[in-house]
């Protein structure tokens, strides 16, 4: 029987099927590309950016809310990196409560920032921030190959994260992305926590600091912050120092507000849309 001598129904139903196969296939192929079988390799080690200078909006909702400042941030200069701070675990602390910083890096290691894109988005209500330079990071990174990167760049990479910190017992906190041109960096600081909270997040947790200064506490910190002579080393220093010395008061008091945060999925969609509408060739 020849194709032409099909009813009509039965050609588009044929025709359907060959659509929907096409489709299937696109998608597949599209979300392997974006990272879906990416080799995730959480380590210990040194950060993925020095130490940098932002300009940042801090906010406090659910992280959703966050996609109207990475709009803003895009908006003004598309081509430098953004970053995200997020503080505060969703399935411990009410949307409501959820503490967030999100900017712009102007900045790395020595270089000064232009006072130009500076102005550009203080005149817009941002703020000056620096971030220093560590030693050890829990950090991992995502390629950023298409908007559906930032999907499953979440789903995969945020329960690695926490298994590892949990497995290790380690104190990594906050949760930092930094998304450059083609990959996602995601980092949580080991050491000088408390440098890494903008003015407006940081009053309780300096003073769970200020109550947790014994010299144990104080050396092991030190312990953890020191220079290592490898990644591997660091992680089996940070691990040891960590659990052995670090004082189990501070360690759950901290992680109660700020430990393994995980970004609400809702975050993913909105700073999509902001991307996409602002940033061309993403």
């Amino acid at each position: 029987m020849e194709f032409f001598d099909l009813d009509t129904p039965t050609i588009l139903i044929i025709g359907i099927v060959i659509l929907s196969v096409l489709l299937l296939g696109t998608i597949i192929v599209a979300v392997i590309y974006s990272g879906l079988l990416y080799n995730i390799q959480v380590r210990t080690g040194t950060p993925p950016i020095k130490n940098f200078k932002g300009v940042y909006k801090f906010g406090r909702g659910p992280y959703s809310d966050s996609g109207a400042i990475f709009s803003d941030v895009v908006s003004i200069s598309p081509k430098s990196k953004t970053f995200g701070v997020y503080y505060d675990d969703p399935k411990a602390v009410e949307s409501k409560d959820l503490r967030w910083a999100v900017g712009c890096v102007t900045a790395e290691g020595k270089d000064s920032p232009d006072d130009d894109l500076v102005k550009s988005f203080t005149d817009k209500g941002f703020k000056e921030i620096s971030f220093p330079a560590v030693a050890n990071v829990v950090k991992t990174e995502f390629p950023y190959r298409s908007p559906l990167s930032i999907f499953i760049g979440v789903f995969r990479v945020y329960p690695q994260l926490s298994a590892f910190v949990k497995e290790r017992s380690l104190c990594a906190h906050p949760m930092i992305e930094i998304y450059s041109n083609d990959t996602i960096h995601y980092m949580s600081p080991l050491c000088m926590q408390d440098d890494f909270y903008v003015p407006e997040a940081s009053s309780e947790f300096s003073e769970i600091l200020n109550h947790s200064s014994d010299e144990d506490t104080n050396s092991a910190v030190d312990s953890v912050c020191s220079d290592a002579p490898s990644e591997g080393a660091q992680s089996e220093l940070i691990s040891n120092s960590t659990e052995d010395g670090l004082a189990e008061g501070l360690k759950q008091r901290v992680r109660a507000k700020s430990e393994k945060p995980k970004v609400d999925p809702s975050i993913v969609a909105a700073r999509h849309a902001a991307m996409k509408e602002n940033t061309p060739n993403i």
